[in-house]
């Protein structure tokens, strides 16, 4: 992908988006809340179809589906960022209850949790902070930087907060879901992706997780296990994990807890997740969107309506 080729970014195409130095900390920092490009680490997915026990002609299929573009970005929050995040997640009544032991909350436009008709519920976003419009435009640029292409309007202008106390994970559909209107009501066509992941303990967790991308269209292995996957990346605390548009209506992914084997052995060489999961994902949300939610709401398409304000208290551990 030229986007590695030529990494980090040359200063005409930084100036020509009105951005400083790539290598000018101060600017970063008090601008976008991000470490300058010329310290971020980027790379692609890890390829799974070697291990995968499908045929030839579906790991084509899988192949044609998916990319090899820049897919984590590394070191590119300051610590400042990621301290202001832990704080704000902390603070009093931050969470919504969600289900199990998952817990949420959104800020900017409204967003529509789960994938099936009578099962969907509506989180209502709270009004942006200073912090939060903050990492807004900072997954916009980071987007921008590795794309090379500016997301579509308005913008990454809505976050939800997504937080696991131990469970894995469950994959997920990131873009619209044909003929489920109610859920796609508030969304741009043609989402992007791009998230941030935050450990509680980042000395025990670090690295344990893998974002795993599972194609929808030809891909039936005969071990359909919850970590049979296309492609993978590792999680890493603090990362950007940056998808383009377009993958979505024909793959699903989700961040998951994978003991990691090494070949021969029957125990994991990694233990279970210890800490929380936090994935903070950025999503484009129509201007008007409580206004498009308005007739669904009138006939009752959520089972329940969370947020905007949470009731639930998460103290985070400080990583030291």
């Amino acid at each position: 992908d030229d986007t590695v080729a030529t990494w980090p970014p040359n200063q005409d195409f930084l100036d020509k988006l009105g951005l400083g130095k790539a290598d000018d900390k101060q600017w970063w920092q008090e601008k976008t809340g991000l470490k300058p490009p010329s310290m971020w680490n980027v790379t692609g997915a890890i390829d799974l179809l070697p291990k995968v026990p499908i045929s030839s002609h579906q790991k084509t299929r899988a192949i044609e589906i998916l990319d090899d573009a820049v897919h984590g970005v590394t070191n590119v929050w300051s610590d400042e960022t990621l301290e202001e995040l832990r704080t704000l997640m902390q603070s009093a009544d931050f969470w919504c209850y969600r289900s199990s032991d998952a817990f949420i909350k959104a800020y900017g436009g409204p967003y529509v949790l789960g994938q099936e008709e009578g099962k969907l519920k509506l989180l209502k976003g709270a009004p942006h902070t200073s912090l939060t419009e903050q990492i807004c435009r900072g997954h916009n640029l980071v987007y921008e930087l590795i794309h090379l292409t500016k997301p579509p309007e308005p913008g990454f202008n809505t976050l939800i907060f997504g937080l696991n106390l131990r469970r894995s994970g469950s994959h997920y559909h990131q873009d619209m879901i044909d003929l489920l209107k109610a859920k796609n009501a508030p969304l741009v066509s043609r989402q992007l992706v791009v998230t941030t992941v935050y450990y509680e303990k980042l000395e025990d967790d670090n690295g344990k997780e893998l974002v795993l991308w599972k194609p929808i269209l030809n891909f039936n292995p005969r071990d359909d296990s919850l970590y049979m996957a296309a492609r993978g990346i590792q999680t890493l605390h603090g990362m950007v994990h940056v998808q383009r548009a377009g993958l979505q209506s024909y793959t699903q992914h989700g961040v998951f807890h994978t003991p990691i084997f090494e070949d021969g052995d029957i125990e994991p060489v990694s233990d279970a997740r210890r800490g929380y999961r936090v994935a903070i994902t950025a999503r484009i949300t129509f201007p008007d969107s409580d206004k498009r939610l308005e007739p669904y709401l009138e006939n009752d398409h959520y089972s329940s309506v969370l947020g905007p304000d949470g009731n639930k208290t998460i103290c985070l551990s400080r990583n030291e």
